[in-house]
């Protein structure tokens, strides 16, 4: 098994260096734990009572752990796909609660999250976050090291079927991006951490001019250039052939569009953009309606488009 890349998003320093330092001290304490049970029970004949625990955990020797004070430094780590692991602690001073963890799952819904509450206070957020995916929600003064340790191990186990599942059922393969199914289960994350932040958001569709036509080439550069275009509170995904979403509080259809052009000054798109009025019951609409009004949207404007033609 190769060596953990443990993300530590913690606002307090120093708690995120004990954290550290328990990491490292999972495989001296689980040695002597498993030393002190074989020496209690080696009388008893049973090889699984002598072992302790259920496996070696050497390999936290080697782990790689990253901190980030803030929601923004996690997120740019874990874009940067630095991370297999992410120990958050949601009381951050900005973009705290549930709000943080929804975050890390639009960007990386297969990247498995341990929760590190700091009062029992908190424990609402950690039961809510289990309930939309969330691999363990552990209360601080409780954990002692072994707790931590099954936890992480948890976590990167099933973190692996998750991530398996998303690339095989929820991710296009072409570009790497959420397909249809996993752009909309991703956007209804989103709108409702917004709904709770009270931040409306708009639906952009971008398709290549070629449409269904379109090569796999142009497809894959469009994706990326979107991707790099898009900032780290958005959402990108695939709906169709040449057909991209992105889902945002932020950009509207200039900006993006501008940004696109820097990044791939040479790829041709359409685009179209549906904004719910906040104050009416569209701002209720499910994601489903949302991408559709897009696409309505971006169908009259190439009729149109034809027309003058």
């Amino acid at each position: 098994m190769s060596a953990p890349r443990v993300l530590i998003i913690e606002g307090d320093l120093a708690e995120a260096q004990n954290l550290e330092e328990a990491i490292f001290e999972i495989p001296e304490r689980n040695e002597a734990a498993a030393i002190a049970a074989a020496a209690s029970t080696s009388s008893s004949g049973d090889p699984a009572t002598q072992t302790g625990t259920r496996l070696s955990r050497r390999y936290w020797w080697s782990a790689r752990v990253l901190h980030a004070s803030t929601l923004e430094g996690g997120l740019e780590a874990i874009r940067d796909e630095a991370a297999d692991l992410v120990l958050l602690n949601p009381s951050l001073q900005a973009n705290g609660g549930m709000e943080a963890y929804r975050r890390i799952k639009i960007l990386a819904p297969e990247l498995p999250v341990v929760l590190l509450l700091d009062s029992p206070s908190d424990e609402g957020i950690g039961r809510l976050a289990l309930r939309e995916g969330a691999q363990d929600a552990l209360l601080k003064s409780r954990c002692d090291w072994e707790f931590l340790a099954h936890a992480m191990e948890n976590a990167l186990e099933r973190g692996r079927l998750v991530k398996a599942m998303w690339k095989t059922f929820l991710i296009d393969a072409h570009t790497g991006l959420p397909n249809r199914q996993g752009f909309t289960y991703l956007a209804s994350t989103l709108q409702a951490a917004s709904r709770a932040a009270s931040t409306p958001l708009r639906m952009i569709v971008a398709a290549c001019s070629a449409g269904t036509s379109a090569t796999e080439d142009d497809v894959a550069r469009a994706g990326e250039g979107l991707r790099a275009s898009c900032g780290l509170f958005d959402l990108v995904g695939r709906l169709g052939s040449g057909q991209f979403g992105i889902l945002s509080a932020d950009l509207d259809v200039a900006e993006l569009r501008d940004r696109m052009k820097e990044c791939e000054p040479d790829m041709n798109l359409r685009w179209s953009e549906w904004r719910p009025d906040p104050d009416s019951r569209e701002s209720l609409e499910s994601v489903d309606r949302l991408i559709t009004g897009a696409e309505m949207l971006l169908d009259q404007s190439m009729f149109a488009a034809r027309a003058v033609q």
